[in-house]
């Protein structure tokens, strides 16, 4: 499956490429956050069910319904975010948004308080992705011309299954890593990590990426 992604990408990717030529710095600027964000967010979703169960010790089902609670408001919080792009602008809003995602992956990492985490970690998370995920698309759309948003959606939403793809093999990689290691920790920047503090890590990592200069 990766290789029939990856080779239906790169023929995409020529396609887009000459359709795309005239296009302005930001629109490849969005391409890479879009790229990048997904990345994180699939880690992150790959993390979870994991860290709620083992590093916080809650049963598998209460785990699965605090992330079932947590997408739907993730949700809702997307369809509002909207409105405080419209307000804030695109660069403000991505910056508001990133921040509170890297500042809730290093609390998730750093914190083993539940009511804690939920308030100051899961909470502003979920604001986080979803003020991230319509400013990419609002700003795809305003820094393309109408002959070639087809073209231009479609390159970014291939971008966004090959996140997901690299997400997937960069968070086994990560785990065989951790779980290689005697005790299943690693230590990193002098905190010492369980396996899904670390992909917690890797996925914050990726998200100070995406702070603009």
């Amino acid at each position: 499956p990766g290789i029939v992604v990856g080779a239906s990408f790169c023929g995409l990717g020529i396609f887009a490429l000459m359709r795309l030529g005239t296009a302005p710095r930001e629109v490849w600027v969005t391409y890479g956050l879009k790229l990048v964000s997904v990345t994180a967010y699939k880690i992150l979703n790959f993390t979870l069910a994991g860290w709620l169960a083992n590093d916080l010790g809650f049963d598998k089902q209460a785990a699965l319904s605090i992330i079932a609670a947590w997408s739907v408001f993730m949700t809702v919080a997307t369809i509002l975010s909207g409105s405080i792009t419209d307000v804030l602008g695109l660069r403000k809003t991505l910056i508001i948004g990133v921040t509170l995602c890297v500042i809730s992956r290093l609390f998730m990492i750093t914190m083993d308080i539940p009511w804690l985490i939920f308030v100051f970690a899961m909470i502003p998370l979920a604001i986080g992705e979803a003020l991230c995920t319509p400013v990419l698309v609002a700003s795809l759309r305003k820094f393309t011309a109408p002959s070639q948003r087809t073209v231009a959606f479609s390159l970014f939403y291939a971008l966004m299954n090959f996140g997901f793809m690299i997400g997937y093999f960069a968070s086994d990689a990560v785990t065989k890593s951790v779980v290689g290691m005697d005790g299943a920790s690693i230590t990193l920047l002098g905190l010492k990590l369980s396996q899904y503090q670390a992909l917690l890590f890797t996925s914050m990592a990726l998200e100070l990426l995406m702070l603009p200069d």
